[in-house]
């Protein structure tokens, strides 16, 4: 048995142009304060209605706390998340809480055997996200030797792509739209709400997995990266549609 889907584009997410109000809206009183103080909505500027879209905006923008917040609402009014998580055992296996808080410092090998005692096989079409760097150059597909921790926002999977300097180090930012097919590797998913590490909306994939690449774009040949101690510069950002089994 799979999980449903979830899409947290079923309802688009907007981006409007902002307008001050006018003295006579001012005086009617038809808008909060904050909708006078930040602008209120004039016109649909971009639509974003797929996770490519989200990830190609994202990597564009380099950050929307909007867009994550958007995300966050889809799944906590989510029927089909909520049904992820009740199948999820009440307490997180203790292996698989080790590689949230302490990865690489866990045994890996426990890690996936826990999934697949207690996950189950995400649904044909589910899509996810991951930042960082899965693909050597000239490999268009591969199965993966240890368990692949994915998001469902692409904000928490460009994060993960510049941490630590990886993409400085790297010369490029690479963020990877997920599509499942024909599944048959099983997920853990982790608590959106009431945990310390929620917001990375975390879904977990056993041992492996089977990736191949779709398609690769180039989003930007100039996007800002830094590294500790280290001068910013700019390298080329890509998003990856790959799929995932």
């Amino acid at each position: 048995m799979s999980l449903p889907l979830f899409d947290a584009f079923c309802c688009p997410y907007e981006i409007w142009s902002k307008r001050n109000p006018t003295p006579e809206e001012r005086i009617k009183n038809q808008y909060s304060v904050w909708e006078i103080l930040d602008g209120i909505n004039d016109k649909v500027e971009k639509t974003i209605s797929s996770p490519f879209e989200a990830a190609r905006h994202m990597v564009e923008e380099g950050m929307d706390n909007a867009l994550a917040h958007f995300i966050e609402d889809a799944l906590n009014k989510s029927t089909a998340f909520k049904s992820w998580r009740r199948k999820m055992p009440s307490s997180i296996p203790k292996n698989i809480e080790k590689y949230q808080k302490s990865y690489p410092s866990c045994n890996l090998d426990a890690v996936d055997a826990e999934i697949n005692n207690v996950g189950y096989l995400p649904s044909e079409g589910q899509y996810f996200f991951h930042g960082g760097f899965l693909f050597e150059d000239g490999v268009l597909a591969f199965n993966t030797s240890k368990p692949l921790s994915t998001t469902l926002c692409p904000q928490v999977a460009l994060r993960e792509a510049e941490f630590k300097g990886k993409a400085y180090d790297q010369g490029e930012i690479h963020l990877y739209v997920l599509k499942v097919v024909n599944p048959r590797t099983k997920v853990y998913v982790f608590k959106n709400n009431g945990s310390n590490l929620g917001h990375e909306k975390e879904v977990l994939f056993g041992a492996r997995a089977n990736l191949q690449i779709v398609h690769k774009t180039l989003i930007t040949d100039s996007y800002s990266v830094s590294k500790f101690e280290y001068p910013a510069k700019e390298v080329p950002a890509y998003v990856f549609e790959i799929t995932i089994s």
